[in-house]
């Protein structure tokens, strides 16, 4: 990969496995995620800066969920591993994950306002 590509993020055969091969949902549920978007960069990154663990849990294990159901399994396995690990994590390695994902999150956020 050069320095100028961005990581494939969404794989859109994941995503019509997971609506059981139902174009239509795994569209549906594309441009839901999508719209729902703004809302989970927000209250993640309001969370991750004001230190409020319990908010950041709740957020990150809500966007595991819709993850499930997008396309996104590289970016759904790092949510999950984040998801168990929380409590647990050095600060400054909380912060550079939640920055990760934050990051991912942007790039499908800019990738499917031009589809």
């Amino acid at each position: 990969m050069s320095i100028n590509q961005k990581p494939i993020i969404l794989n859109y055969q994941f995503a019509l496995k997971a609506s059981a091969g139902n174009e239509i949902l795994a569209h549906k549920l594309l441009a839901l995620f999508v719209k729902q978007l703004p809302d989970y960069i927000k209250n993640i990154n309001n969370a991750l800066h004001t230190i409020d663990l319990a908010t950041l849990q709740n957020n990150i294990h809500k966007l595991n969920g819709a993850l499930q159901y997008i396309g996104a399994p590289s970016l759904s396995q790092q949510v999950s591993e984040l998801d168990g690990q929380i409590e647990t994590l050095p600060p400054s390695n909380l912060v550079i994950k939640v920055n990760q994902i934050l990051d991912s999150l942007e790039n499908i956020r800019k990738e499917e306002k031009y589809q």
